[in-house]
């Protein structure tokens, strides 16, 4: 997963012989994931919308305003 390429990066690897640790760039373990299919979504409209499948929840220290802010600041 990588939603933020600049300081602070919010940029994390998943590794299934791990247990699906949430493993950073600089090695160190920011959460962990469990297989958790399923609830297809979509947003927006037309050409500029977006939609996916669910494939996994995390559990992690950081959170989704986090995120935002890092992108929009």
């Amino acid at each position: 997963m990588n939603f933020h390429g600049t300081d602070p990066v919010y940029h994390w690897t998943l590794y299934k012989d791990r247990n699906w640790e949430m493993t950073g760039l600089d090695g160190n373990v920011y959460g962990n994931c469990i297989l958790f299919p399923g609830d297809d979504y979509s947003c927006g409209q037309g050409i500029s919308g977006r939609s996916g499948v669910r494939k996994f929840r995390c559990l992690t220290q950081f959170t989704a305003q986090q995120i935002y802010d890092a992108y929009n600041n």
